[in-house]
């Protein structure tokens, strides 16, 4: 009976023992939301088959209003702030408005646009252009301007606090060089209270790369989250979305694409560049929309966060024409994205009309 007794104590202690080992022996689970990027396509998405409400606003033709490469709409008491070079205002039919500020190198006067934002609140407009910052009310009359040292990449209103990014180019380090990016807030005043080191990427060489559409932050109601690309030549791609909370960044989400991201793993084209570059990261309430390219070809993932339900789409979703379309944020708490498409070009004896600017409410 003593022995039957010391047997099944040794037992006992040997399933402890072993489920310790094995409790110790898993791999720490991990809080980063993992969301998986197929390499294959999914069939053609239809813009009428995921959307609540669309409208289409052509965008009045008329001098001093022809717009070119459009990077940026904002809306603002029903009215639309369309940049490219310059900033045009158009109401909510599409009638032109009038042009936003004044272009040229003096005070209140801007050079080319990297980036814009309004205040919804107070009325007020920021524009970055070079190594300034500008602020206008939403008449367009120019209030004041800050200089800095850097180049301005974007601006951001981030619980009312404007935050400017500035990148740092070719800084000499050991083997090579560092760009170091850094997020600066700033009073109403526009003097910098704190600078947040983002990121910094080592090079071999001096490189810079850009994408006209910067839509590095996503406050969707719930939190703000920063997603910045990284377009020079890595071993990698930057993929994962952080969670801005108390000026600190945290890892949230990555995006894990099936198609090897590895210059090691993957192709690369004949310019010794990769073949798939990730640009932005728009995460609203429901919606989680990636655009990406693959050899300078654009590519948009659409993944639904009720349903974890992810559609890959070669080019984007299509509208009633079949043409591809990348959808961009508007209003990220309600699910509000946009879209611009050119007009048909018919007349040669007329210029180019202006786009149809797309509302979309996704479902």
């Amino acid at each position: 009976m003593v022995n039957q007794f010391f047997a099944r104590a040794k037992f006992f202690c040997l399933i402890v023992l072993l489920s310790g080992y094995f409790a110790c022996s898993e791999e720490p689970k991990s809080d980063l939301i993992q969301i998986p990027v197929p390499e294959k396509f999914d069939d053609e998405i239809y813009l009428e088959d995921i959307a609540k409400s669309v409208e289409r606003i052509q965008l009045e033709t008329v001098e001093g209003a022809l717009l070119g490469y459009i990077k940026e709409v904002k809306l603002l008491d029903d009215k639309f702030y369309v940049g490219d070079s310059k900033i045009s205002v158009f109401n909510r039919e599409g009638k032109f408005v009038g042009r936003f500020g004044n272009q040229g190198s003096g005070p209140g006067e801007y050079g080319i646009i990297t980036s814009m934002t309004l205040d919804s609140e107070k009325g007020l407009v920021y524009i970055a252009s070079g190594k300034k910052i500008m602020v206008y009310n939403k008449e367009g009359e120019f209030l004041e301007e800050k200089s800095f040292r850097m180049f301005v990449n974007y601006v951001e209103l981030i619980k009312q606090t404007p935050f400017i990014m500035t990148e740092e180019i070719g800084i000499p380090v050991d083997d090579g060089f560092a760009n170091q990016t850094n997020l600066i807030e700033l009073n109403s005043d526009l003097d910098v209270l704190d600078t947040l080191p983002f990121r910094t990427v080592l090079l071999h060489q001096v490189e810079i790369g850009g994408y006209p559409y910067r839509h590095y932050f996503s406050d969707n109601g719930e939190g703000v989250f920063l997603y910045k690309s990284v377009l020079t030549s890595e071993n990698m791609i930057r993929d994962t979305l952080y969670r801005f909370v108390d000026k600190k960044f945290i890892p949230y989400l990555r995006l894990k694409f099936e198609r090897p991201q590895s210059m090691k793993e993957s192709p690369i084209n004949d310019r010794g560049y990769q073949t798939l570059l990730l640009h932005n990261i728009m995460y609203s309430a429901n919606y989680l929309i990636a655009e990406y390219t693959i050899e300078w070809e654009k590519m948009m993932f659409l993944y639904d966060k009720r349903s974890s339900k992810g559609y890959n789409l070669n080019g984007g979703v299509l509208d009633e024409d079949g043409e591809p379309l990348i959808l961009y944020p508007l209003d990220l708490a309600n699910d509000i994205f946009y879209f611009v498409k050119s007009v048909e070009y018919q007349d040669a004896t007329i210029e180019e009309a202006n786009p149809v600017i797309g509302v979309v409410q996704l479902k």
